[in-house]
């Protein structure tokens, strides 16, 4: 594959690809470490976890039979399998061995019915490249298989083609020349820097081995704010808010190889923002330690997903507007250091803009942008109201669209400018907000998405501040909104419950066994008690973890439904608090609504099952779930000890804790209502009503 090739491919990778791009090279950094032995199987281990495929294989053509494949290294879902044989005959691997990518995204059972080894692996994916010694003849291959779909193909091919060269180079050290290996080390560290060029969402480094910048990505320009003549040459540790933290991470990369924390790190400005670190010590083929390879992650936009709940806590409680603003401006302003927000509103007969917002403009800048006129020609914001439509100017000295406004932006160090239309669910243009830059600069892609929520924050703040009765207007914008929480909310707890499933679970499991065995091998009473002591700790945790995990996706929500994960959920909860809990359905054979809306209900009455355990006092629940047309009804009643409902709403809204109120405002998000029924002694009965929405 020729770099113009692979720079393409990575440049045409589209945003959410650009995300998995970047957490497969890290991948990669691992994948292509170590010589021999640990380098295959540091390749299968890393490149199936890159490319999330269930299985990966590199393998030889033996010598003195040549139809025979000979694996040097298998990754079979959990861990390294022993090494196979196999012919090639009947195979899709005979066809990557003809010198090409063979890559198959189904039926590849059907395709090769005389691979055996096919079926038993539940294989249903196969992607393979060729493994060419330096005279162009196969050696080998490397082979990724999957019980479905790869996630990005593109991407997996790729990744795999680049790292073809290293295991070529490696297996065919022999026939190679001195300074050929280094050559290969070389080829691939230029594509690495090319794919690491195309993403301008991260920082990636390139330092010696005393911490000094030989070259970084566009990526880091962007996030730090530094010129290349800043910063090529220096100590990274300038870039930090404590330079000693640095100083650690190299430490551990020296004798571990690799290292990462999260850090906060230093703009330019002197803002800090927060940041996962990566740092990875590669490895030259001769097995001396070569370059550090440093990859920083801007944590800032899932800090914005995260306070997009505290905003729509705010909407919900019909927070005064400006309080909203200021809000949204302060944390513009913080998860982007290098730039200024001024958020700017239409008046009513569309023909000046008044400054809402702005906490780090001059005033008399904030007074010149009010007095510009709004045509197309004359400013950013006017472009972006005619055009109702997103506007970026990039470098004010050469735009033309800044008219008599440009002397006012030197005068201010404002280099750059987005404009941001906001526009109501009735299609009004409302005002603008707008990001000034002290440097030319263009936006990525990933900002332009969580923009594009943060305007729909302001839209609807706005809405409610010019017509409080515009609700059946801004319904749509609402869902969305209301969508967007829901499922990064969710994507949150997947997540999570990844995260705990495939490392602490794993650890739990394995220290399970662990004691199990050594609980047989150890005779003496003493220690076999301490041991069945560790063993039943060991295994309530391992309960306590699966009862966390259902908390926090239940599965049974994906795949059965509603009232099935609600169903599991009660007797689950029965069983662990002792609440006897009647569950009832009606209706809800072979129908399912809206996702969004099955989730919403989940939620609410996991919370409010959860009110019941531990407020209550409860000795019986009962919960039934009934559709009604296209709508659901869900009722949830105790018969504990009440409570006096005025008092706890008031209570609930001064100190803004959602509970039962929050439940409230995200129905009535949705579109639905919701009643409890509450007296102190006579127990709590909650009903709502949904309808099965789908967003426009």
């Amino acid at each position: 594959m020729t770099s113009e090739s692979i720079a393409a491919a990575a440049m045409a990778a589209a945003p959410v690809q650009r995300n998995l791009l970047l957490h497969s090279l890290e991948q990669m950094l691992l994948a292509t470490s170590g010589t021999g032995e640990e380098l295959f199987r540091n390749l299968v281990r890393y490149l199936a976890k890159a490319t999330q495929a269930k299985y990966a294989l590199i393998g030889e053509l033996k010598r003195d039979a040549p139809d025979t494949v000979r694996t040097l290294a298998v990754w079979s879902g959990e861990g390294i399998s022993d090494n196979f044989e196999y012919s090639l005959s009947g195979t899709p691997c005979e066809d990557v061995m003809q010198q090409r990518v063979c890559y198959y995204p189904s039926g590849i059972q059907e395709s090769f019915p005389q691979d055996i080894l096919l079926a038993q692996m539940g294989v249903h994916t196969y992607l393979g490249v060729p493994l060419t010694n330096k005279a162009g003849q196969g050696i080998g291959l490397l082979v990724l298989l999957n019980d479905g779909p790869l996630p990005e193909p593109e991407i997996a091919r790729l990744l795999l083609e680049i790292c073809s060269t290293r295991a070529a180079a490696e297996l065919d050290r022999g026939s190679y020349g001195n300074e050929d290996p280094q050559k290969t080390m070389q080829w691939m560290l230029d594509n690495f820097g090319m794919v690491l060029d195309c993403i301008q969402e991260h920082a990636a480094f390139r330092l010696d081995l005393e911490g000094r910048v030989l070259g970084w990505n566009p990526g880091a320009a962007r996030i730090y704010g530094y010129t290349d003549l800043e910063v090529i040459g220096k100590p990274v540790q300038m870039l930090w808010r404590q330079p000693e933290q640095f100083k650690d991470l190299m430490e551990q990369a020296q004798s571990a190889s690799k290292a990462e924390r999260e850090s906060d790190q230093c703009h330019k400005s002197g803002k800090m923002f927060p940041a996962h670190v990566f740092l990875r010590r590669s490895t030259v083929l001769n097995g001396a330690p070569g370059e550090f390879v440093l990859i920083v992650r801007n944590l800032a936009h899932s800090i914005l997903l995260d306070h997009g709940l505290h905003i729509v806590q705010m909407l919900a409680f019909r927070e005064p507007v400006e309080r909203v603003l200021t809000y949204i401006t302060g944390l513009l302003e913080n998860i982007f250091p290098d730039m200024r927000v001024a958020i700017m509103l239409l008046s009513e007969d569309d023909k000046r803009l008044t400054c809402a917002s702005a906490p780090s403009l001059p005033a008399k800048f904030i007074e010149e942008l009010e007095c510009a006129p709004l045509d197309a020609v004359a400013s950013p914001f006017g472009a972006a109201i005619s055009r109702r439509r997103t506007v970026t100017s990039t470098s004010v000295s050469t735009d033309p669209i800044w008219g008599n406004l440009r002397s006012a932006a030197f005068a201010n160090d404002v280099r750059a400018c987005w404009s941001n239309p906001i526009i109501s669910a009735g299609g009004k243009v409302l005002g603008t907000v707008d990001l000034y830059y002290n440097r030319p600069c263009l936006p990525g892609e990933l900002d332009q998405a969580m923009m594009d929520r943060t305007v729909g924050s302001v839209a609807i703040a706005v809405q409610y501040m010019r017509d409080a009765q515009a609700q059946e207007k801004v319904k749509q914008q609402q869902l969305r909104l209301m969508q967007n929480l829901v499922s990064a909310e969710e994507e949150a707890r997947r997540r999570i419950a990844r995260e705990l499933h495939d490392s602490t679970g794993q650890l739990l499991t394995s220290l399970l066994l662990q004691l199990r065995t050594l609980q047989k091998t150890l005779p003496e009473e003493k220690s076999q008690e301490e041991i069945e002591r560790l063993r039943k700790t060991t295994s309530d945790a391992l309960a306590d973890l699966r009862r966390i995990l259902q908390g926090l996706h239940p599965s049974a929500l994906d795949d059965f439904g509603l009232a099935q994960a609600l169903r599991r959920y009660t007797s689950d909860l029965g069983r662990t608090t002792g609440l006897k809990i009647n569950f009832f359905t009606e209706g809800m054979q072979d129908w399912r609504p809206a996702q969004m809306v099955e989730t919403a209900i989940y939620r609410a009455t996991q919370e409010i099952m959860n009110n019941v355990v531990k407020h209550a006092h409860a000795r019986n629940a009962q919960l039934f779930i009934k559709r009604e047309n296209e709508e659901l009804r869900v009722v949830v009643s105790d018969d504990g000890i009440g409570f006096n409902l005025d008092e706890a709403v008031s209570g609930a809204a001064q100190e803004h804790h959602l509970g039962l109120l929050g439940i409230r405002n995200r129905m009535e998000l949705l579109g639905g209502s919701m009643e409890i029924d509450s007296h102190p002694g006579q127990g709590t009965t909650v009903s709502f009503r949904i309808p099965s929405l789908e967003i426009a």
